[in-house]
């Protein structure tokens, strides 16, 4: 066998062993990617609030950051975030009630929210981040 596909089959391993521990986590593709996207202290999951949701996202060294979902057709260019002096990637949106999907991308790559614990399958073997919106 050669060392390429050792070195695959230790990473789907790896990634199996993700599956097996139990109760609400982040999935593990987001936590693969922390090195473009870090939880930092102080952001939470996506926050509503009187003017809308409030999303936000630690990546210092990226260069373009957007959110997609249900909301906006899953159009990754379509809303951009803003980032500020810290690195960190913000913007407020003002959703409709009810469950929103949602994902960011980071220079292209597709990732949940890796502050957002609620989540789901989104039918080709990755996770969408979801969001409630209260009446």
């Amino acid at each position: 066998m050669n060392r390429y596909l050792l070195m695959l089959c230790g990473v789907s391993f790896f990634l199996s062993l993700g599956a097996c521990t139990s109760g609400p986590q982040v999935p593990l593709e987001a936590q693969l990617i922390n090195s473009r996207a870090t939880k930092v202290s102080g952001i939470n999951a996506p926050q509503v609030g009187a003017e809308g949701v409030s999303f936000a996202l630690e990546s210092p060294e990226a260069i373009f950051v957007t959110i997609a979902g249900q909301f906006n057709g899953w159009d990754p260019k379509a809303t951009p975030l803003s980032k500020d002096s810290e690195g960190i990637w913000r913007i407020t949106l003002p959703l409709k009630p009810g469950k929103h999907r949602y994902k960011f991308t980071v220079d292209g790559i597709w990732l949940p929210d890796p502050h957002n614990k609620e989540f789901e399958a989104d039918g080709f073997g990755h996770y969408n981040s979801l969001v409630v919106v209260p009446k």
